[in-house]
């Protein structure tokens, strides 16, 4: 969850959302598969063997179970529990729980599935081996305007963007106790060395009215 905190962030301020909607979207991306931590899901994310049918049915609840857990922090954070709940939504109307489309899914919801689904793609899971960069950016730009909004894939997309997810992700991968993709524990004696400043965004995407 912390890994797609760091590429949605970068990708909101691309778009240049300000201070408080970045840590709007930080919130989301934070808490999105909180329910994941629900035990018998836990147990099929943790499994080493090819999911079920019952296990793929378990998994896709965990979008309201999750808004239900956030549910009471509603008060203070309006906008958390709809957008955990959206984050599998498609552009396209094909997601889930809901079949919201377009600009009906929340605008957080819309950063971090772009963020999730890249995240999945380049890292292990039991299911499958973790893919390069190059090809997550392949099949997401396939995904544009059917499972992801297209203005955000184009933003995603952009050369400069995804210079500052690189860097942002290896910043975040050297710190003591981060797991690899590989799965790994990282050694904290053996550090990366010094932390270069992020490039400076040269194209910038403005969010366009009901976004």
């Amino acid at each position: 969850m912390r890994r797609v905190a760091v590429t949605s962030v970068v990708l909101a301020r691309a778009a240049d959302l300000d201070e408080v909607r970045q840590h709007r979207v930080q919130r989301v991306a934070l808490f999105h598969d909180v329910e994941k931590i629900n035990g018998a899901l836990f147990d099929v994310m943790r499994g080493t063997i090819g999911l079920t049918a019952s296990e793929c049915r378990l998994i896709v609840t965990h979008t309201d179970r999750g808004a239900e857990v956030v549910a009471p922090l509603a008060s203070f954070y309006p906008e958390l529990p709809a957008a955990v709940r959206a984050h599998h939504e498609w552009w396209n109307g094909e997601g889930y729980p809901r079949g919201l489309r377009g600009t009906a899914i929340p605008f957080e919801a819309r950063i971090v599935a772009i963020a999730d689904v890249f995240d999945a793609i380049t890292h292990r899971r039991r299911y499958k081996a973790a893919l390069p960069v190059g090809r997550a950016d392949q099949l997401i730009a396939a995904g544009r305007g059917t499972q992801f909004d297209p203005d955000l894939t184009d933003l995603f997309l952009s050369p400069p963007v995804q210079e500052e997810i690189a860097a942002a992700q290896a910043a975040h991968a050297a710190r003591p106790g981060v797991r690899p993709r590989g799965g790994a524990r990282s050694d904290p004696r053996k550090q990366a060395g010094p932390r270069r400043n992020t490039p400076e965004i040269a194209f910038r995407w403005r969010a366009t009215k009901g976004n």
